[in-house]
């Protein structure tokens, strides 16, 4: 019985493009605009109409928006772009100082392994527990991390 109704509804909307507004307005999914949508390319083209080339073209127009947009930008004072600066030299510093001793440390590790394998597959299986135990962990608690 359904889809009857919607087959007599689709009808309707069929019946009614022709201009009889017999149906509700509840019937129709659009009204019409009694117009046709211009094309992209058809009118207000950037290259047709009057004025010279510098005036219609695209590249001109662009930096023109540009320009416009850049007015609206509220830049940092001299003091706010210090400070950045500063915050981010430092976290840098940081980061360059704990991934460097991170790699010594591993470098020793792995140097130390190659030497002793026995302790090299100590160590392996010792990441591969904690690592195992740390899923394990993570997928009873619910939680994705």
């Amino acid at each position: 019985m359904a889809a009857e109704d919607v087959l007599e509804k689709k009808g309707k909307r069929r019946r009614n493009k022709g201009g009889d507004d017999d149906s509700s307005a509840d019937d129709s999914i659009t009204v019409g605009k009694g117009r046709a949508t211009p094309g992209r390319r058809s009118g207000g083209s950037s290259t047709s109409g009057g004025g010279s080339f510098l005036t219609n073209n695209r590249i001109v127009t662009y930096f023109r928006e540009v320009s416009d947009e850049m007015a609206k930008v509220t830049w940092p004072t001299r003091e706010d772009t210090i400070r950045l600066t500063w915050i981010v030299l430092i976290t840098t510093v940081i980061a360059a100082l704990v991934l460097g001793g991170l790699s010594l440390i591993m470098s020793y590790v792995i140097r130390w392994g190659l030497d002793t394998p026995a302790i090299l597959i100590s160590i392996v299986v010792g990441a591969v527990a904690i690592a195992g135990f740390w899923v394990w962990q993570s997928g009873r608690s619910g939680g994705a991390y």
